[in-house]
């Protein structure tokens, strides 16, 4: 089981602080880089039984949208509730995103996956994901599918107040493994991390809001899109 890390406690402070000033991160800067793709949820904290939107979205500029991708590509949404049942949600394609919207039944940790695929390819083109946190009841051991490639919090996002740093693993069908982070904010800003398999990356988090973290590994790339509320006072 992996280690998760709380975000209570001066001595835990203490320790986070340390470990953010010794993670490798660059600093905040414009990134050239290709289109990314990334789940767009109308609430990251919804309560129990709601409905909540979603978008599918595409572009240059997050967080604003720029093209749907063809429905052959998509695939289908699927939403994982905590126990382990899965259900597809449905999406129409719009002009600059696709669009749907899913149920969070019950409280707890529920994961929004996508794997964007070209027709006759193996691996999928790109892997979406999105961690809905229903009712307050959050789960940190709950934030990894087992499947794909894809970026895991090793530390409670309900929990997270910015100014804070969370750490985030790669990790391949279950095993964590090595490859290059980007965070993107809403304001334009970029910041590169690195992640192996023994030292996770720090996400460094400046202000409440919502964020989009690619991540390249494998031959292969995917995203997690996250929401830190409100700052420590």
């Amino acid at each position: 089981m992996r280690k998760m890390i709380s975000f209570r406690g001066k001595a835990a402070r203490a320790a986070l602080a340390a470990l953010f000033s010794a993670a490798p991160l660059l600093s905040f800067a414009p990134a050239a880089r290709s289109h990314e793709h990334w789940f767009d949820p109308g609430d990251f904290y919804p309560s129990a039984g709601a409905a909540t939107s979603l978008r599918v979205c595409s572009g240059h500029h997050y967080p604003e949208s720029g093209f749907a991708v063809k429905d052959e590509v998509l695939g289908g949404v699927i939403l994982a509730a905590p126990g382990g049942g899965t259900s597809k949600v449905p999406t129409a394609r719009g002009e600059i995103s696709h669009a749907g919207s899913f149920t969070t039944a019950t409280e707890g940790v529920h994961i929004l996956s996508l794997a964007l695929r070209r027709p006759g390819a193996a691996d999928p083109a790109f892997e979406l994901k999105a961690i809905i946190v229903a009712g307050g009841k959050d789960d940190p051991s709950a934030y990894s599918t087992g499947k794909g490639l894809e970026i895991v919090p090793l530390a409670s996002l309900a929990e997270a107040a910015a100014p804070c740093g969370i750490p985030c693993g790669i990790l391949l069908d279950g095993e964590r493994i090595e490859g290059s982070l980007t965070l993107f904010d809403d304001g334009g800003g970029s910041a590169a991390l690195k992640a192996d398999r023994e030292s996770p990356a720090l996400v460094a988090v400046k202000r409440a809001g919502r964020y989009l973290l690619v991540a390249q590994a494998a031959g292969r790339e995917c995203s997690l899109v996250f929401e830190v509320r409100g700052g420590k006072e």
